[in-house]
């Protein structure tokens, strides 16, 4: 492109701007045709290439063509001089890729189509010069790559419709563009600020652009400098505007996020308690339920094996399924791998302990527990458990011990031998041979105190077996304080507890018994209840590495979770259910690489399904078969677990005939208790070598999970976080989401309005343990309280498997 020339007087960079009118505005203002013409006429005198300003013409409007409308286009075409060039005839152009159906359209509505003939290169159709545009023709030209080369001034029309323009190039300039278009731009290298065309990308667009269009228009054409016009009342209304919903887009997201955090922080709000300032202060339950050692992989386990058994769909899950809320992080004081000491510890006192503490603190200081404060508040209280009532987590409401091993002080402390005297009004569970003393069968005491007869003189009322049980007819029979021992020591596992003509209640009985007889209890009180039911077995089976057993105690506790929401449905005083676990055991992964090569996706529930006992009933089988009591296989009595892990009392066959004899035995064993008949040789001769470091427990589960491709990563317990669940999520609001395990201590003491009372009995604990600490057993040494640092230190040269504490038939050995 040439240089700018001086056109008009004034440098050709500052006419960038044709004024076209629109539809609304046709005709106006008066002399606009002459005065886009003799610009574009300057222009072309004074060497602008045509070509490049269309071209800078339609980068600055990419869309203009969809704008024109197909009443006002005609198409019309330069006379051009150039022989090379020819131009299609009407049927060609109305294909083309420059008209589309623009052009196509136009021709048929308005005739726009009056080709001539006389010069081949040169076609013009212009009804009414009006109507017309020159637009068309150098798009056309444009797009395909074609030259516009000037035209000689002279009319080529064959009539002249505008007799004040000189000749043909004015009247291809005439344009005529529709609907709010009303401005193009021809954009040079620079352009002083302030001058800019109204439409560019630094000028707005407003209701007034026509106005102002006119008026730089007059100014480009006559050099005359425009005044600034002063902003009116549209302007700072626009300003107004924008502002306002500036500032109240920002009230809504401040007040989005307030409320977002209230709603994650506040304290629950249940739908029918009175609540003040935060806290409850109307009368109300609270059932706290702990599925021991159960992790998220259980319930994977445990709903595709109820599905696939009983021809259920995928959507047809657990009861808990539909209450999950959250989930807790587990960890203790003193590891990242917590025991149930201390995971109950962090439910009952809300705080971190080491493992191995029976609600003691690191600094050996007892903790104030919620069910001891809930008693103190005028609460009745109760736990629940299928395992020995000294157990771990049953222990650490009612309790206070350095070490989970003084069973003995746990028993005495239970029926009111306990610095706040009795905290307990109802016990149901396992574990009577800690209460019985050591002249009796059946105890295991180290000494000769008789726990059962004390509780008696304390108030409490006694059952131990199944009738005993049945007269407390689900509750409505009941005197209260109520202690009742079913077992020994733990109760069966569920698989095998009711093959046993129902010898032993199961967790959903006893739960529904305690629920009533606590229900009733209050009834005339303006204080409720606080009750503890822990699934305890479903640990067991994760340290037994037994699937069988697993599925059966998730699905007797999802069991007994449905009856505790049944009965908050009926009871009309206010309630929630929380649950959860203390850890998870046996690392279980519902997948399992047998072999080298790569694994299939697979696992297969049906396997467990064809197992009608646990391993650990097995082993107790074999065990006695092979003490020569012979047994019969899957014969149902009762059997007690060793005290000790040492197998070594127990005889060896002693002729090949014998050996011959306990083989087939085991493969009796195998099919009828587990479904196996493809045991291999090695599998038999192992569990018929008594010999053998590894408990026959742990092999009956090792040869079904293989089987049902289960996978175990531990015998022990595992650092996974584990699930929360609540009867309703709005009472447990605060559980939702991630938790540490000691928050939900915490929240149990909120929604029973404990705080007060929690701090005294923690004042008065400690003031006894100042006192003199013998009620609380040995003092443990710094080592085992102590944090261990969580670092590697050759961990795997300590231990050999004959010191690994799993030595007996079952899981007696284990610290659960």
């Amino acid at each position: 492109m040439k240089a700018p020339q001086p056109c008009g007087g004034k440098d050709i960079k500052q006419f960038r701007t044709i004024h076209f009118v629109g539809r609304d505005r046709t005709f106006a203002p008066p002399g606009w045709q002459a005065k886009m013409t003799i610009f574009m006429k300057c222009l072309l005198q004074k060497g602008e290439d045509p070509q490049s300003i269309i071209i800078l013409m339609e980068t600055e409007f990419p869309s203009m063509v969809s704008k024109i409308s197909e009443k006002w286009v005609c198409h019309i075409r330069d006379c051009l001089r150039n022989p090379d060039l020819r131009w299609s005839p009407p049927h060609d152009l109305e294909n083309s890729d420059l008209a589309g159906n623009i052009i196509t359209d136009y021709v048929t509505v308005n005739g726009c189509g009056g080709f001539r003939s006389g010069n081949p290169n040169c076609f013009i159709g212009w009804p009414n010069p009006d109507d017309g545009a020159a637009f068309c023709a150098f798009k056309r030209a444009i797009e395909t790559g074609m030259p516009i080369p000037r035209c000689p001034e002279h009319n080529a029309f064959g009539h002249d419709n505008t007799p004040n323009l000189p000749g043909q190039l004015e009247r291809e300039l005439q344009l005529q563009i529709r609907d709010g278009l009303r401005y193009a731009y021809w954009r040079t290298d620079t352009m002083p600020r302030g001058q800019e065309p109204l439409l560019s990308q630094h000028r707005p667009s407003s209701d007034r652009s026509d106005d102002r269009s006119m008026e730089e228009e007059d100014a480009l054409l006559t050099g005359q400098k425009q005044e600034p016009r002063k902003q009116g009342w549209a302007f700072w209304r626009e300003v107004g505007l924008f502002a306002w919903a500036v500032i109240a887009t920002a009230l809504v997201i401040i007040l989005a996020v307030l409320y977002q955090h209230q709603q994650q922080t506040s304290s629950p709000q249940p739908s029918g308690g009175d609540w003040k300032n935060g806290r409850p202060t109307g009368k109300r339950n609270l059932i706290f339920m702990v599925s021991d050692g159960m992790g998220p992989t259980s319930l994977s386990l445990t709903r595709s094996f109820r599905q696939t058994v009983t021809g259920l769909p995928i959507d047809d899950v657990l009861v808990l399924d539909r209450h999950l809320i959250g989930s807790s992080r587990t960890r203790s004081s003193s590891s990242l791998i917590t025991d149930s000491a201390a995971g109950a510890t962090a439910f009952s006192c809300g705080q971190k302990s080491y493992n191995g503490a029976i609600s003691v603190l690191p600094n050996r200081d007892p903790c104030g527990t919620v069910l001891e404060a809930a008693k103190r508040a005028g609460y009745l209280t109760g736990l629940v458990v299928t395992t020995r009532m000294t157990d771990a987590t049953p222990a650490c409401f009612a309790a206070h011990v350095n070490h989970r091993g003084e069973e003995d002080k746990i028993a005495e402390q239970e029926v009111g031998e306990h610095p706040l005297g009795r905290v307990l009004d109802l016990m149901l569970g396992g574990g009577r041979c800690h209460f019985l003393p050591n002249t009796t069968d059946g105890s295991c005491r180290d000494d000769d105190l008789d726990v059962v007869d004390l509780a008696k003189k304390k108030g409490f009322s006694y059952v131990s077996d199944r009738k005993g049980f049945d007269g407390l007819n689900f509750g409505t029979g009941v005197k209260l304080p109520l202690l009742g021992l079913f077992a020994d020591t733990d109760i069966p596992y569920e698989v095998d507890r009711r093959n046993m003509d129902d010898v032993y209640p199961s967790l959903d009985e006893m739960a529904r018994t305690a629920l009533t007889a606590l229900h009733d209890a209050t009834e005339d009180s303006d204080k409720g209840f606080f009750l503890m039911v822990e699934g305890s077995r479903i640990d067991h089976a994760g340290h037994g590495n037994d699937p069988v057993a697993q599925v059966h105690e998730v699905l007797a506790y999802d069991k007994a979770f449905s009856s505790v929401l049944d009965f908050l449905k009926r009871d009309d005083v206010e309630g929630v259910l929380v649950g959860t676990s203390d850890h998870e055991t046996g690392g279980l992964a519902t997948a399992r690489q047998l072999h080298d090569a790569y694994p299939e996706y697979h696992w297969f529930p049906s396997v467990l399904a064809n197992a009608s006992h646990s391993a650990e009933n097995l082993a107790y089988q074999l065990r006695d078969h092979i003490a020569g009591k012979h047994i019969s296989p899957l014969d149902t009595g009762i059997r007690t677990p060793p005290r000790s892990p040492d197998t070594s009392d127990s005889p060896s066959p002693s002729s090949s005939s014998d050996s011959k004899e306990l083989k087939q035995y085991i493969r009796n064993l195998l099919s009828k208790g587990l479904g196996i008949s493809d045991a291999t040789e090695q599998e038999i001769n192992r569990l018929a070598d008594t010999s053998d470091p590894w408990p026959a427990s742990y092999l009956f589960a090792d040869m079904i999970s293989r089987r049902a491709q289960v996978g175990w990563t531990t015998h022990g317990h595992s650092a996974v976080d584990v699930n929360i669940y609540a009867s309703d999520p709005g009472q447990a609001k605060p559980l939702r989401g991630n938790h540490e395990n000691t928050e939900i201590g915490q929240f149990m003491a909120e929604y029973l309005d404990l705080d007060g009372e929690m701090k005294a009995v923690t004042k008065e604990l400690k003031e006894r343990a100042d006192a003199g600490a013998e009620w609380m057993g040995k003092i443990l040494d710094e080592e085992k309280v102590g944090n261990r640092g969580d670092h590697y230190e050759g961990d795997f040269k300590k231990r050999g498997i004959m010191d690994c504490g799993c030595m007996g038939m079952g899981v007696e050995g284990h610290v659960h």
